[in-house]
Parts: C-alpha cells; sequence; structure tokens
C-alpha cells in the first residue's frame, strides 16, 4: 500500500534530499565545475566590458545571459551522469549542449522574464511560473524538445505545481543561509579579507546553481517515474 501512495504523490522533500545527497556524493563534479566555470564567464565578461568600454560592468555582462545558461545545461548533464555512476568527457557533454544552444538560450531568458512577471504580480504567479518551467532544461537535453518545450513542461509539471514549488522554497531558503552571511562578511570587509570573501562567494554561487541543477534533474526524473507509475530507487 506504501508503495502504491509514493507512486501516486510527488514528494517534495524526498525529492530535495534526493538532489541534496546527489550534490554532497558529487562535490567535486557538480561543485568544483560550477565554480570554475563561473569564474572563468566572470573573468572573460569582465575582460570584454574592459576592452569595449574601460569598466568591468560594461557590455560584457551579455555573456553571463548567453553562456549562463549552457553552464546550467552542463551541471543537468553532469547530475545525470553522476547519477548513473560516472562522467562522460566534458567533450562529449559539452557536444549535447552545444547541439541545443539557441532553444537553451532563448527559452531561459524567456522563462527569466515570465518568472519575474509572475513574481510582481504577488509573488505566488511568479514561484508558479518557475515550477512548471523548470523541467525545460532537462526536456531540452534529453527529449530533444524544441518550440514546444514550454507545452511539454507545463504539460508535465503542471499536476505537481505546487509541490514542485515546496522543492524551490527548500532551495531558496538553502540559498538565504548560503547568501546572507556573505553579504554580511561584504558589508563588514575591512579590506584585509577581500580576496577570501570574494573566493567564498563565488563557491557558494556555486554551490547553490549545482544544488538548482540537481534539484531540476531530480524534478524531471520524479515527474517521469510518475507517468510511468514507478518510484526510482533514488527517491526512496
Amino acid at each position: 500500500m506504501q508503495d502504491i501512495a509514493d507512486k501516486e504523490r510527488f514528494n517534495g522533500g524526498a525529492v530535495f534530499m534526493a538532489a541534496v545527497r546527489l550534490l554532497r556524493a558529487n562535490a567535486m563534479p557538480l561543485i568544483g565545475f560550477a565554480a570554475l566555470a563561473s569564474l572563468a564567464l566572470a573573468v572573460v565578461s569582465m575582460g570584454l566590458s574592459l576592452l569595449l568600454s574601460g569598466s568591468i560592468n560594461g557590455p560584457g555582462v551579455i555573456l553571463e545571459y548567453i553562456v549562463g545558461p549552457l553552464i546550467f545545461a552542463l551541471l543537468v548533464l553532469r547530475s545525470s551522469d553522476a547519477l548513473a555512476g560516472g562522467q562522460r568527457p566534458l567533450t562529449d557533454q559539452l557536444r549535447q549542449v552545444l547541439a541545443h544552444t539557441l532553444v537553451l538560450i532563448l527559452t531561459s531568458f524567456a522563462a527569466s522574464i515570465l518568472t519575474a512577471i509572475g513574481l510582481m504580480l504577488l509573488v505566488l504567479p511568479g514561484l508558479y511560473a518557475a515550477a512548471v518551467l523548470l523541467p525545460m532544461t532537462s526536456l531540452i537535453l534529453f527529449e530533444d524538445a524544441g518550440r514546444d518545450v514550454f507545452e511539454r513542461s507545463y504539460r508535465l509539471a503542471k499536476p505537481h505545481a505546487w509541490a514542485i514549488v515546496g522543492v524551490l522554497l527548500r532551495m531558496t531558503l538553502v540559498g538565504l543561509i548560503i547568501i546572507v552571511p556573505m553579504m554580511l562578511l561584504l558589508i563588514n570587509d575591512t579590506g584585509n579579507t577581500g580576496v577570501l570573501v570574494s573566493l567564498l562567494s563565488v563557491l557558494g554561487g556555486a554551490a547553490l546553481t549545482a544544488l538548482y541543477a540537481a534539484a531540476g534533474y531530480m524534478i524531471y526524473l520524479r515527474l517521469r517515474d510518475m507517468q510511468a507509475g514507478s518510484v526510482s530507487q533514488v527517491f526512496r
């Protein structure tokens, strides 16, 4: 009876803890990779901004909107590989992501706008939008979804949207636990610990990004389980 009940419901707590376990067991392939990729992107972005405008906050920041979704997609792939027991060569993962470059960038941008608009409309619509659009990256990578990805993601996540919102709120809480101390350190920085604080900020941001990617993949996996009427061992 318990197994049947598990098949019929989306347990947000179990999904979130599965993502945390995956992240903890694969810290270097996920958090380490996210930190290196984020640092490289920041350096290139600042360098381009300095070259074009003489300021580190110049037009190079647009790279983050272009490359950011691709890094996130790589983290989703690396989460999938980690769950399967190992990492494929990075060149293979890059090839899979680059085959979907345009749709990943455009859908990420559109989803960000929709979520932001929803958050301005009393918050809840934004959380709902974020929940039903979260499976998009996995659908693009694993099912070759294209222009219909919004519809497919909505159809897949809609029956369990508020349970997915619960997972998002857990991740938000983790984000606050990571970000608030970093902000306090930056505000109270006397100038002697600037480099250390910056490195900690990069590592904290990388951990949060990796958690979102791992949780996004786990949500997709659980939704597919439910369609098939099964429960993967990772959620037990």
